[in-house]
């Protein structure tokens, strides 16, 4: 995990990342990633961002960021179904 956290952080720091990500696995390894990655993104000065930690930890846990959409499996049917996929569309667009 820590091989593949350096890599994107890598490609990130090269400009070389793409604009989207999947990442799947195990809920909490995939989470721990997601959020390393989100964190060492919007507090880097690279990107304009350059954030306060505690600004992008708290956005993390409030899902607050308009550039960063999380989907996860529903917790009753561990699927993603059709209707969390509503908001993608407007996401992307």
């Amino acid at each position: 995990m820590e091989t593949d956290l350096k890599r994107l952080t890598d490609l990130f720091d090269s400009d070389h990342l793409a604009p989207c990500w999947l990442i799947h696995g195990d809920p909490i390894q995939t989470r721990t990633f997601a959020n390393k990655l989100v964190h060492y993104v919007f507090t880097s000065p690279t990107n304009g961002h350059g954030m306060r930690t505690e600004l992008v930890e708290r956005h993390i846990q409030n899902r607050s960021f308009g550039n960063l959409l999380l989907l996860e499996k529903a917790v009753d049917t561990n699927e993603i179904v059709i209707d969390q996929l509503a908001p993608l569309s407007d996401f992307l667009n």
